[in-house]
């Protein structure tokens, strides 16, 4: 379960991936990178696991559970609790 900090204070339910993709995303690496690397972990083809998460990072994204930077995707400041250093908001700041 994802559960916004502030705002909405949203709860999301998600699967194995998902959580994965949120907990990695800090700005350093592409969605697509994340995704390619938990599909080998979770021993997965990586294009079925992009093909089947694509509408869920469009989601996390709307929802406000991740936030575009620089041409990728990083966790919303307000989706996490912890480890927030050097992710931007929604707004840049």
């Amino acid at each position: 379960m994802l559960r916004q900090q502030t705002g909405l204070r949203r709860g999301r339910q998600v699967d194995t991936v998902e959580a994965g993709l949120v907990g990695a995303c800090d700005g350093e690496l592409g969605v697509g990178q994340i995704l390619d690397a938990l599909a080998a972990l979770l021993q997965r083809d990586p294009a079925e696991v992009r093909g089947a998460h694509l509408t869920s990072v469009r989601e996390l994204v709307e929802d406000g559970f991740l936030a575009p930077r620089r041409y990728r995707v990083c966790a919303s400041p307000s989706s996490q609790e912890h480890n927030t250093r050097g992710i931007e908001d929604k707004h840049g700041q």
